[in-house]
């Protein structure tokens, strides 16, 4: 298991969606191009996709994204918080 599946299982335990989800082919995420190997890469995105099933209105165009990040506490543990500025989720949606 590589970080990115250690960041989808804690995102979806966040979301209160069961982590075997990652497993069944229920989502599909979408992470950003791989840097270089010599680069000490400290963060990424990952965009994960949604149910629309799960929205009353299937335009996605009137979806709010959220934004949350993944960080890694001093134990260890993956910790996820949804970011609460919300200039800068905008920014953040705006440049992906």
């Amino acid at each position: 298991m590589d970080e990115f599946d250690n960041a989808i299982k804690a995102y979806l335990a966040s979301a209160n969606r069961p982590v075997d989800e990652a497993e069944q082919g229920i989502h599909y995420p979408h992470m950003e191009p791989f840097q270089s190997p010599d680069l000490q890469q400290k963060s990424f995105h990952i965009v994960p996709d949604i149910e629309k099933d799960m929205l009353d209105d299937a335009d996605l165009g009137n979806t709010e994204p959220e934004v949350h990040r993944v960080r890694r506490h001093k134990d260890g543990t993956l910790v996820v918080n949804r970011v609460g500025n919300p200039t800068e989720e905008k920014n953040f949606v705006e440049k992906m």
